[in-house]
């Protein structure tokens, strides 16, 4: 398998792991929920942060806009998705935490030759 593949696999977990933190233990939103909406969140990062927005501005601005974009993905998700509820300081606090991961995953991703945006 590609390393392209696996920094997607490694950036879906970080992004499962930190919204189960946030939504999961905070709001004891279901499990199953966060994780489809971590993926959305994942793939919606990929094409628009990693693909478009990194290249063109780097990393700094990058990662705040995943961690925007990631935010907005899960307060979408409370209003299509029955039983799943946010507020205002799990999003900021899972915002915050996705732009600090995903700086340190542009870090990686510039770092490796083998992964390609």
């Amino acid at each position: 398998m590609s390393k392209t593949f696996w920094a997607l696999v490694a950036k879906y977990i970080m992004t499962f792991v930190l919204a189960w933190l946030t939504f999961g233990m905070m709001l004891d939103n279901p499990l199953g929920t966060i994780g489809m909406v971590a993926l959305l969140a994942t793939v919606a990062n990929y094409f628009v942060g990693d693909s478009l927005i990194y290249p063109a501005f780097g990393n700094i601005i990058a990662a705040i806009g995943d961690g925007l974009l990631a935010a907005a993905i899960f307060y979408l998700a409370a209003f299509v998705t029955p039983n799943f509820t946010v507020d205002v300081q799990s999003l900021v606090l899972y915002g915050v935490l996705v732009l600090l991961g995903e700086y340190f995953f542009h870090r990686y991703f510039a770092a490796s030759e083998e992964v390609e945006p």
